[in-house]
């Protein structure tokens, strides 16, 4: 019996919506910015997040561990404006979980 042989999935097909994609793709990102390849770094964790964001809300820990990241990843670029901009947001998440505040 011949069986044909499938062209493994692309990355983009899966992509928006699918954490089996998005929790590797964040995680390639983490590992290009521990090699010190930051610019290719960025564009994999903010795709991952919008994934994360789309799929388990903004109050999520996972979202709001990846923003965390994501701070460290804008200010070792030394851009500190993006950073401190996600930083709020990462407060604000913490807050409404209840981790952090009043």
């Amino acid at each position: 019996m011949h069986t044909k042989r499938l062209p493994p999935p692309r990355l983009q097909f899966y992509w928006p919506n699918n954490s089996r994609t998005l929790t590797p793709a964040y995680d390639l990102g983490v590992l290009y910015y521990n090699q010190d390849r930051i610019d290719e770094a960025i564009p994999l964790i903010d795709r991952a997040l919008e994934g994360y964001e789309r799929t388990r809300g903004d109050e999520d820990k996972v979202t709001i561990h990846a923003l965390e990241n994501l701070v460290t990843v804008y200010a070792s670029k030394g851009q500190y404006p993006a950073a401190e901009a996600i930083l709020k947001r990462v407060v604000q998440g913490y807050e409404k979980l209840h981790c952090i505040g009043p």
